[in-house]
Formats: C-alpha cells, structure tokens, sequence
C-alpha cells in the first residue's frame, strides 16, 4: 500500500487521511483525470474513451464509447492479480484508435469533418515478465507515433525495466511520468488531463 499524505488541516481528508493500495491509488487518479474531460466536454459531444486492463494477459475491454462513465466503471471494477504482460493490451487500445469506423463516429456526431486527436494513456507498476513483450509493445508505441496518436506513460512504483519501457514508450519525455506515490499518480493524471483538455476546448470553440 502506498499512503496519500493529507494537507495541513485540523480535519484531514477521508480520502488522503487512509492508506491506498496501488489499485485503489489508480482508481482515485482515473477519476480525477476523468472529472477534468468532463468538465471540458460536459455534452460528450467530442469525447470517446475506452480501457483495457492486463496481467499476463489483456482482459476484457471497455470499447470506445462518448463520454466517461464506461471507462470509469470498468476502472472502478478492476482487481489487481497476475503476472505482466502489456502487448495485447497496448495492441487492443492501438487497434480501436485507428478503425475507420472511430473516425466516422466522429464525423457522423459532429458533421465537421475534423479529425480529431487521438491519446493512449498506458500505466505500470511492474516489469513485462512474459517473453517479448517489451520489444511487442514498444513496436506499437511507435505505430502509435507514426499515426500521431500520443502516447501518455506512468510508471507507478514500477522497477528500472518497466520505468526503461515507458519511458521509451512515451510520445516525448514530457510524456512520460515516474510516480513514486499516490500523490505523484494523482499529479501525472492531473497534468495529462489538463494537457489534453486544451485539446478539446480548442475542437469546441
């Protein structure tokens, strides 16, 4: 477990004042990075995210959809099990971005035929432990690149191999986040939500 540490308050925050797991750390964070595209997009009229989990292998995923709620309830539903394995699940989030039919979905929603930007945020807190791995995902880091999808990486409480692999991974440095503790998970989700809501606010004036 990792601890949230509070602000100076007589009465400290229920959330921060209690000892988080990673998982639970994830959680807090995704519906933080979450709350801020809504906030920007509060009709989801711009906005489709998806996610897809994995230990060894990828897990059932949560399908591009307007808005935020699926995401976040499939955040809110996850377990933390298994060995690591972040190929299939990279591959799948790569795969449902560049479908033609999401570039419809947008065009038929919108009717302005802009394209519109396209992100992977892809979190670790351990190293690939299944054969080729890292080489598989990083091969879709950088399809990702040559589409111009950007690509957001947290290395939580991961070791140097998954630190090394994200790191590699990320669109730019100022793409790549090492966070130590809940509280550096929450500052990299705070900052990629702020950075990609310039984004949408640029679409919806």
């Amino acid at each position: 477990t990792t601890s949230y540490p509070c602000p100076t308050k007589k009465k400290p925050d229920k959330v921060c004042s209690k000892n988080l797991t990673r998982i639970d750390s994830l959680k807090l964070a995704t519906a933080s990075l979450l709350a801020q595209i809504d906030a920007a997009d509060p009709t989801a009229t711009y906005v489709r995210t998806g996610g897809v989990s994995y230990n060894s292998v990828a897990q059932k995923a949560n399908p591009l959809d307007w808005g935020t709620a699926g995401v976040l309830g499939y955040v809110n539903a996850l377990t933390a099990d298994g060995t690591t394995n972040s190929a299939p699940a990279f591959k799948i989030a790569y795969d449902s971005l560049t479908l033609d039919t999401e570039a419809k979905a947008h065009k038929d929603k919108q009717g302005n035929g802009q394209v519109p930007a396209k992100y992977i945020v892809f979190m670790t807190d351990g190293d690939n432990n299944q054969t080729n791995a890292d080489k598989t995902t990083l091969e879709y880091c950088d399809l990702a690149r040559a589409k111009k999808i950007e690509v957001y990486t947290i290395a939580f409480m991961a070791p140097s191999r998954g630190q090394a692999l994200l790191s590699a991974c990320a669109t730019t440095q100022s793409h790549y986040f090492l966070a130590e503790s809940t509280a550096d998970l929450l500052a990299a989700f705070k900052s990629i939500g702020q950075q990609t809501s310039k984004t949408i606010a640029r679409v919806t004036k």
